[in-house]
């Protein structure tokens, strides 16, 4: 088998997403999914303004983008971003 390309890999995690989300809103339970979508985006935000504001101080230690920091978001909130970035500080030290 071929390895996925990043491309490719969004495109996956999209459509992941999508049929999470039409089993979601079959089961009606639309209130959830739209809670976790919020979170996630609030997470993305967060998490795109503090790695522009480490690297403007020239710090390393900047989160990237994937599955599981947007699961994290999306599960846990803010509280989840912050815990990304305390395990990427302990991982640094």
């Amino acid at each position: 088998m071929s390895e996925l390309t990043n491309g490719q890999g969004m495109l996956m995690i999209v459509l992941m997403c999508g049929v999470l989300l039409v089993i979601v809103m079959r089961g009606k339970r639309v209130d959830m999914m739209i809670g976790f979508i919020l979170r996630v985006l609030c997470g993305v935000v967060c998490i795109y303004i503090v790695n522009h504001l480490m690297n403007y101080f020239q710090y390393s230690g900047t989160l990237g983008f994937n599955r599981y920091t947007l699961l994290a978001s999306g599960l846990l909130g803010l509280p989840g971003v912050i815990a990304l970035y305390a395990i990427k500080i302990v991982s640094l030290l």
